[in-house]
C-alpha cells in the first residue's frame, strides 16, 4: 500500500487523472493542463515524483510520431487515496463518526442524535448495496 505524503500539486494532478479517467501521455495531459497554466516541466517533474511515490503507473505505450509514449494511469482510485490519507492520519472511530455526521449534515446534533443519524444513513447505504446485490 501506498502511504507517502503528497504536494499539494501532486493531488492536484492526481485529481486531473481521476477526472480524466482513462490513461493519458505526458504531452497529452501537459495540452489539457496548458490551459490551467500548468508549465510542461512542473507536469513532467510531478507525473515522474507521482510514478517514484506509486501513485501513477504506465499501463500502456502509444506510438508518438518516432517515440513511444508512456500511458499513464493513478495507481489506486479516489475512495482508496482518501481513504488511505484519512487511515494515515490515525483517524479513529470517534473521528470516523463526527466526519459522517458532517457529510449528512447533522453536525449540530447531539451526540446520541450524531450517532442514531449515522446508523441510519449507514444502514440506508447498506440495504441500498443489497438490493444492488439482487439485481
Amino acid at each position: 500500500m501506498v502511504t507517502k505524503i503528497l504536494s499539494s500539486r501532486e493531488e492536484m494532478l492526481l485529481e486531473y487523472l481521476w477526472e480524466i479517467d482513462r490513461p493519458v501521455t505526458t504531452s497529452e495531459l501537459s495540452c489539457l493542463l496548458s490551459k490551467d497554466d500548468w508549465k510542461k516541466i512542473t507536469i513532467f517533474k510531478t507525473i515522474q515524483s507521482l510514478c517514484d511515490k506509486g501513485f501513477v503507473e504506465v499501463t500502456g505505450f502509444e506510438k508518438n510520431v518516432k517515440t513511444y509514449a508512456r500511458k499513464l494511469s493513478p495507481a489506486l482510485t479516489r475512495s482508496e487515496f482518501y481513504a488511505m490519507k484519512f487511515s494515515n492520519n490515525h483517524m479513529d472511530e470517534k473521528l470516523l463518526i463526527d466526519i459522517t455526521a458532517a457529510m449528512v449534515g447533522g453536525v449540530a446534533l447531539s451526540k446520541s442524535d450524531k450517532d442514531a443519524l449515522v446508523i441510519e444513513k449507514l444502514e440506508n447505504i447498506i440495504e441500498s448495496i443489497k438490493k444492488e446485490q439482487k439485481e
